[in-house]
């Protein structure tokens, strides 16, 4: 008796390793075939366009409640290097209850490529709800073939402009039928807890990238996008696109879907810079957003949590098997998954600074993946004073 007690639990023990090393291979595939993806993406596309020709081209900066960022938003736009007559920048001041309004007022009175849009009340059209009925009217009022997009937080790099109208001149030369420029975004950094917001950014940023490399989309982020007018046309602009928490990853599948090529570019020369969320709840209130939004993933979006969830399954079955050899080997999955993915990325954007956090910011965003599940069951999202459901 004793023998055969000693078999089983010698064969439960082989078939829990068998178990934890196959969960393992099911995340580390994941991490294979993004880092080829991204790899794909990032070399196809960061390269030095010489073209000369510099179009008319339009940036839009949707802004609610933003007095005190607008004001350094917008200076930076006005410093890039590209001709001044040859961009305006279309402020849409979205119902703002502070004093944005006046500070752009002030702002365009001293520049004459500023034209301020000024919504003061709800759009009737459900598809136009939050930032999209922003856009759209932003998109309305511009004169440019090009559409450049930022958020009223965020400081754009002087050479942003120049960059991703390159690629959109490139793509015709040779073409290429480019109707969505996509590109990183940096996190300004103060605090440990902006590091990890840093990290997490670079983290999604490389998987919406790779999703160009694998000839899908997965998402995008619109503080740092461009399209083309003709694409948003043909598309039917916002006002047919179904209302959703993340009208760019909405923008960015119709555009993909009625045929034009994405770009996503890991330039250091096209990235934006945002500031971070200062709280944990302000952070909570926007993962949970980002979170609904990528619910329209659909079986990209499973297999990514699922993939997730096999490692830690790996993690808590080499617990109860009492593995230690097994659990610090799923642990070291994750942390060496995550550097070869982000690494590579870090060096391109010379934030190699963030490196040092990975060990800190892998553990920090892994248990937010916990909590996540949980907190979109209640779907309904509070944001910059709305509430969409």
């Amino acid at each position: 008796m004793f023998h055969l007690r000693t078999i089983a639990k010698n064969s439960y023990i082989c078939i829990m390793n068998i178990v934890i090393i196959l969960l393992c291979v099911v995340y580390l595939a994941r991490v294979f075939i993004i880092g080829v993806a991204a790899t794909k993406t990032r070399k196809k596309y960061n390269v030095n366009i010489n073209n000369s020709y510099k179009p008319f081209v339009s940036v839009i900066v949707p802004a609610k409640d933003e007095e005190k960022n607008i004001e350094n938003c917008i200076n930076s736009i006005l410093n890039v290097n590209y001709p001044p007559e040859l961009y305006e920048i279309i402020i849409v001041n979205d119902r703002s209850e502070d004093n944005t309004l006046n500070v752009i007022n002030k702002m365009a009175s001293k520049h004459n490529n500023i034209k301020i849009c000024n919504i003061t009340q709800n759009n009737s059209n459900p598809n136009l709800k939050g930032k999209a009925g922003a856009i759209k009217t932003g998109i309305d009022n511009a004169k440019g073939e090009y559409l450049l997009m930022t958020d009223a937080d965020c400081i754009v790099h002087p050479n942003w402009i120049n960059t991703i109208t390159k690629h959109f001149i490139d793509g015709k030369e040779n073409k290429e039928n480019v109707g969505m420029v996509c590109s990183y975004t940096n996190v300004k950094c103060n605090n440990i807890f902006h590091y990890f917001q840093a990290a997490e950014w670079a983290y999604m940023h490389t998987y919406a990238c790779a999703g160009i490399g694998l000839n899908t989309v997965m998402g995008c982020f619109g503080n740092n996008i461009a399209i083309t007018k003709e694409a948003y046309n043909k598309i039917g602009g916002y006002e047919t696109l179904k209302f959703s928490v993340t009208e760019d990853f909405v923008l960015l599948k119709a555009i993909f879907d009625a045929g034009f090529s994405i770009r996503y570019l890991c330039m250091e020369d096209s990235v934006v810079e945002t500031l971070p969320e200062n709280s944990f709840k302000d952070y909570m209130v926007q993962r949970k957003r980002w979170s609904v939004g990528g619910i329209s993933l659909g079986f990209k979006a499973f297999i990514y949590v699922a993939s997730s969830v096999a490692l830690w399954l790996a993690i808590i079955f080499s617990i109860f098997a009492g593995s230690l050899e097994l659990l610090i080997a799923s642990c070291l999955v994750r942390f060496l998954g995550d550097c070869l993915i982000l690494f590579p990325v870090f060096n391109t954007l010379n934030i190699r600074y963030l490196k040092k956090w990975i060990p800190l910011s892998v553990c920090f965003y892994s248990v937010i993946e916990l909590l996540l599940p949980f907190i979109i069951i209640n779907k309904k999202v509070h944001w910059k004073g709305q509430t969409f459901n």
